[in-house]
This record gives structure tokens, C-alpha cells and sequence, in this order.
């Protein structure tokens, strides 16, 4: 058995991004945080692919030791979907629609 290592390098490339990703979004939540006009939020919310559970894992650690205090001002919800489910849930997110359940991708309101 043969390993390309280009293709190892590429994985483990991809998978170090998405964590450092994960970890800086959650430092940045663990730090004071600027005035907004909007509503305060409820959660820190956060959503990850059912196939990585790498992210989950570490946000999950972070919250119940280094931010403690964070996590119980905003606590930690991760939802998390498919990969073939990703592109939709993001597009019902941004145009603020109920997601329906069918694999059929959801069209925007007008």
C-alpha cells in the first residue's frame, strides 16, 4: 500500500485550518466583546459537520475549562449537519428561513 503524501499533507493541512478556525472564533468569544445594536444573544452558536468531530471536541474542552466563566454568560450550542446538508443550512441562515428536512435546496424569500 502506497500513501501519497501530498494527499496526507493536504488532510492534515485542511483539518489544522478548521481547528485553529474553531479555536480563534472561541477566543474571540472568551474576550471582551464590542456594543452592538442588535439583540443579545442567547448562545454562542456554532455549527459543524456531523463527519468532523475535531472542532466539536475542542470548543466543547474550551468551554468547560479555559472559558468556564464564558460559557455561562453565552453557553456553547453546536448543532451539527451533514456535510451534503451544509450549503442549505447556510443558505436558510442567511436568508433567516425555517430549513426544511428534504434534500431539496430552500429558495430565498422575497
Amino acid at each position: 500500500m502506497t500513501i501519497n503524501p501530498t494527499r496526507t499533507g493536504r488532510t492534515r493541512l485542511v483539518g489544522c485550518t478548521a481547528a485553529a478556525a474553531a479555536v480563534v472564533l472561541l477566543a474571540s468569544a472568551c474576550g471582551g466583546g464590542g456594543t452592538g445594536a442588535s439583540a443579545s444573544p442567547k448562545n454562542f452558536d456554532y455549527l459543524s459537520v456531523t463527519e468532523n468531530t475535531t472542532i466539536k471536541k475542542t470548543l466543547t474542552t474550551l468551554s468547560t475549562t479555559s472559558c468556564t466563566d464564558q460559557n455561562k454568560a453565552l453557553p456553547l450550542k453546536v448543532d451539527t449537519v451533514p456535510q451534503s446538508g451544509l450549503d442549505q443550512k447556510l443558505r436558510c441562515w442567511r436568508a433567516r428561513t425555517p430549513c426544511r428536512s428534504s434534500s431539496r435546496p430552500a429558495t430565498p424569500r422575497r
